[in-house]
C-alpha cells in the first residue's frame, strides 16, 4: 500500500508520534467524505514515441534534465473532471501507466469537487524520473536548500489556463495535489510588506521573499492526500486519517529542525530562500502543523469550501505562530539515509 521509503520513515517515526484528535478534524474528514464529485469524460488518448525533452521551468535541476533523455514514450490523456478540461501528457519509459492513472485521476477528482470552479484548461505534465530529493553528497553546514533538495514541480498560472511540470515520481501523488492547488489559484495571495517583515525578524532572515502561500498549499495537499489514502482501507478510515496526520506532523517536525541544523537558520543571518520557499515548505509548515486544529477552524468558517484562502485571516493566523526553534539532538546518531532526505512527506501511497 505504502512506497518502501514511506514503510522506512514510519518504523522510524511511529514509537515517536502522538496521534491527537479534534473536533475540527472529524468537521474536515466529515466535509471530505460528504463531497459531491463531479463528473468525469474522457474525451481522447493516444500514444506516441518523442525524441527529445525538456521542462520550461526554472525550479528543474541539472540532475533532472540529465534523466530526460530516458523517457522515450509519451501517453497523452484529454478529459474533463467537473468543468476543467484537462490533458494530462505523461512522459516514461518502463512505468505501469494503468495503476498510475487509476489512482492519479481519482486523486484529482476528488480535488476538483472541494471548490468547484468555473471553466478552466489544465495541461498537466508528467516526467516520470526516479532522482530524490536529497542532500548533497559530503555537504557543508552550513548549506542552502535549492532545487535539488526541494522541488519536484512547478505551475504557471494565468486566469484562463495554467500549465503544471511535475519531474519527480517521489512524492508524487502530494506534489500533484500541491501544484493543481496552484493552478485552480485557491491559494493565491502576496505577501504583505508586514509579514515579511515578521518572518525576517522571526528567524534572522534577509531573505526578500517568503511565499507563505506555498506553506499553505503544501499543508492542505497533505491533508487531501491522508483523507485519500484513508479512503483505500474498509474499516477505521477516520483512525487511519488521524493517525497519518500524527505520522507527519512528528515528519515535518523532523525536517524542520534538520534544516535548522544545516542552514543554521536562526544562528546565521542567511538568505534561506535565495534559491527556493525553504522558509515556508519547511519551518512555516511546521507552525502550522503545531496549531493545526485552530488553522483548519479557520478554515471552515473564513474560507470558501476551507479552501480557497481569505489572505487577511491567513495573515493573522501567521503573525500568532510562535517561534520554532531548533534541536540539533536529533542528528548526532542517526543513519545517512535519514538524514539527506529532504522529502516533505512521509506519507506515501504506492503508484507504480
Amino acid at each position: 500500500m505504502f512506497t518502501d521509503e514511506s514503510i522506512f520513515l514510519r518504523d522510524y517515526l511511529f514509537p515517536k508520534m502522538n496521534v491527537t484528535d479534534s473536533k475540527e478534524y472529524k468537521f474536515l474528514y466529515k466535509f471530505l467524505k460528504d463531497l459531491e464529485l463531479v463528473n468525469i469524460k474522457i474525451i481522447s488518448y493516444k500514444e506516441s514515441f518523442v525524441n527529445s525533452l525538456k521542462i520550461d521551468s526554472p525550479f528543474v535541476s541539472q540532475k533532472v534534465t540529465d534523466k530526460l533523455c530516458t523517457l522515450n514514450q509519451l501517453f497523452e490523456l484529454n478529459l474533463f473532471i467537473g468543468n476543467i478540461y484537462l490533458t494530462i501528457n505523461i512522459h516514461y519509459s518502463i512505468h505501469n501507466l494503468q495503476k498510475f492513472l487509476n489512482e492519479i485521476i481519482p486523486l484529482i477528482r476528488l480535488l476538483f469537487s472541494i471548490n468547484p470552479i468555473k471553466t478552466k484548461r489544465i495541461i498537466l505534465n508528467y516526467y516520470l524520473i526516479d532522482v530524490k530529493k536529497e542532500l548533497k553528497e559530503g555537504f557543508q553546514i552550513p548549506c542552502i536548500i535549492g532545487k535539488d533538495e526541494a522541488n519536484s514541480g512547478s505551475c504557471l498560472r494565468d486566469s484562463n489556463e495554467s500549465i503544471v511540470n511535475i519531474w519527480r515520481t517521489e512524492e508524487i501523488a502530494k506534489v500533484s495535489l500541491h501544484e493543481l492547488i496552484h493552478a485552480l489559484g485557491y491559494d493565491y495571495v502576496e505577501d504583505t510588506n508586514e509579514i515579511i517583515d515578521h518572518y525576517k525578524d522571526k528567524y534572522n532572515l534577509i531573505s526578500d521573499k517568503i511565499n507563505t502561500n506555498e506553506a499553505y498549499t503544501e499543508l492542505w495537499a497533505n491533508l487531501i492526500n491522508f483523507f485519500w489514502i484513508s479512503q483505500k482501507v474498509k474499516r477505521k478510515q477516520y483512525e487511519l486519517f488521524i493517525t497519518l496526520i500524527g505520522l507527519e506532523k512528528e515528519f515535518c517536525k523532523f525536517q524542520a529542525f534538520k534544516i535548522f541544523y544545516v542552514t543554521q537558520l536562526s544562528t546565521l543571518e542567511i538568505d534561506i530562500n535565495q534559491k527556493t520557499n525553504t522558509l515556508a515548505y519547511y519551518i512555516i509548515r511546521c507552525e502550522l502543523y503545531h496549531r493545526l486544529p485552530q488553522f483548519l477552524k479557520m478554515c471552515r468558517i473564513h474560507f470558501k469550501n476551507y479552501i480557497e484562502i481569505n489572505p487577511k485571516k491567513w495573515f493573522d493566523f501567521l503573525l500568532k505562530n510562535k517561534l520554532l526553534k531548533k534541536n540539533n539532538r536529533k542528528f548526532n546518531k542517526i543513519n545517512d539515509k535519514l538524514m539527506n532526505t529532504t522529502r516533505m512527506t512521509c506519507v506515501e501511497y504506492e503508484l507504480f
